[in-house]
């Protein structure tokens, strides 16, 4: 794990999550958190979304969710001593797998309904 101690990143200790983190600050309600973590996320979310769409539109669609998972958990960031890197592409991944999990489960539940029509 890695420790962010000022602008540095520091190799092999783990994040304290301290509210010089963007997320800890996030977590804080500091009003300027959440526009630094899009400037500083931003490009990391956006290349998340966009490997696991196929229309610009949903994966712009996905980012808003992402960020928005991004701010209603960053309170849980303190405690899971993660870089934050590491939090914010994790929370990523798991919108993408809910999200294909619903989609999954949308296409199970409307073809049995086809099914049904048709027998």
């Amino acid at each position: 794990m890695r420790e962010i101690v000022g602008s540095e990143v520091v190799p092999g200790q783990k994040h304290s999550g301290g509210s010089r983190s963007i997320l800890g600050r996030m977590a804080s309600s500091d009003r300027d958190a959440c526009s630094e973590c899009v400037k500083k996320y931003g490009s990391l979310v956006w290349s998340i979304s966009k490997r696991f769409t196929a229309k610009e539109h949903d994966a712009e669609e996905l980012c808003l969710e992402i960020f928005s998972d991004i701010s209603q958990l960053a309170n849980c960031f303190e405690r899971c001593g993660l870089e934050e890197t590491v939090f914010v592409v994790l929370l990523a991944r798991r919108r993408i797998q809910d999200k294909d999990t619903i989609s999954r489960l949308n296409l199970k539940s409307d073809s049995r309904f086809f099914t049904d029509l048709i027998q």
